[in-house]
């Protein structure tokens, strides 16, 4: 996951998010790591934790807004 905060932030620092993804009623709660991170705050991390009930929304979510082509 990509973010960008104003903070600066160490990697492999832990983070704890409130996510909340668009057209989703309620935030998902996430653990991630810090695995890189970039001038103007901008960092990449790996999700670490999320419980069972907040990963079957997240996959849900990802799966509503994926689009695979078929082969001609």
């Amino acid at each position: 996951m990509g973010l960008q905060t104003k903070k600066r932030l160490a990697i492999r620092a832990i983070l704890m998010l409130d996510l909340q993804l668009p057209n989703v009623s309620r935030a998902l709660r996430i653990q991630a790591r810090v695995l890189w991170v970039r001038q103007h705050g901008v960092a990449g991390c790996e999700f670490i934790r999320v419980n069972s009930d907040d990963l079957e929304v997240l996959q849900a979510w990802f799966k509503n807004r994926s689009h695979v082509a078929k082969p001609g």
